[in-house]
């Protein structure tokens, strides 16, 4: 199934809610893996994977579209892009970025474009105390 969403992204039909037409849709390897990774996230939707996964792989992409989150568009929240654009992206290097997505499923995707979205948002400066470990001093009673 991922070896087939590597060839380029697959296209398939949904009904259009609004106009109750079936259209064509495309999905990207890159949204698929993403979208199933955020399924993982809570129980109704971790126990869906195994369907969706098994449809997929026999070429029916329709149940995936209709049970993801978000459907089969890329997008992201604002404040999460704030606040990893900032506290985090600037110290992800090319080297974190191989060896923590090599054998993943999601491979290097989500890190490439999270990092590319991170180029065109706006960012603070953070102080490097900031990642310093909090020490907790107890007081003497």
């Amino acid at each position: 199934m991922l070896g087939t969403l590597d060839k380029g992204p697959v296209t398939f039909e949904l009904i259009n809610p609004a106009t109750k037409t079936k259209e064509a849709v495309s999905m990207s390897r890159g949204v698929f893996v993403e979208r199933l990774r955020l399924m993982l996230y809570d129980l109704e939707g971790a126990s869906r994977v195994p369907l969706v996964i098994h449809q997929a792989a026999r070429g029916d992409w329709a149940p995936f579209a209709t049970f993801s989150p978000g459907g089969v568009t890329s997008g992201v929240s604002v404040m999460y892009l704030t606040v990893t654009c900032s506290e985090t992206a600037a110290r992800i290097t090319e080297e974190d970025i191989v060896r923590e997505s090599r054998d993943t499923f999601v491979g290097e995707y989500r890190t490439r474009t999270h990092l590319r979205a991170c180029q065109e948002w706006p960012a603070r400066d953070i102080p490097s105390s900031y990642y310093e470990p909090v020490v907790v001093r107890r007081s003497r009673s």
